[in-house]
């Protein structure tokens, strides 16, 4: 992916930073690396940002899973994104999700 650079404020003593975006697939990244399966979503908004938790439930818990019985969901990320961000993510899950039910978004 190419670098993206943020550039300094006009009449301002910023210092400028050069990101360079790892994509999940790039080898460097693979020992940090866990898959986990989410069971559980929550999102919502405060002015412009949306927040995106991620939330799964421990294999113990699931294992000892009983009908009536209390399920603890454990948060394992929160993402917090712009609305341009949050659109080209729901693009995104659109797809897939038309993909799946056979339906073209």
């Amino acid at each position: 992916m190419p670098e993206e650079q943020i550039p300094p404020n006009q009449g301002a003593s910023f210092t400028t930073y050069n990101f360079k975006v790892v994509d999940v697939e790039d080898a460097s990244v693979a020992p940090y690396q866990q898959p986990s399966f989410v069971n559980a979503t929550a999102v919502w908004h405060v002015g412009t940002d949306i927040y995106v938790d991620m939330g799964f439930i421990p294999v113990e818990d699931l294992l000892a899973l009983k009908p009536g019985s209390d399920v603890k969901v454990i948060t394992y990320e929160r993402f917090v994104m712009s609305r341009g961000a949050f659109e080209d993510f729901v693009q995104k899950v659109n797809r897939v999700h038309g993909a799946l039910t056979g339906r073209k978004e």
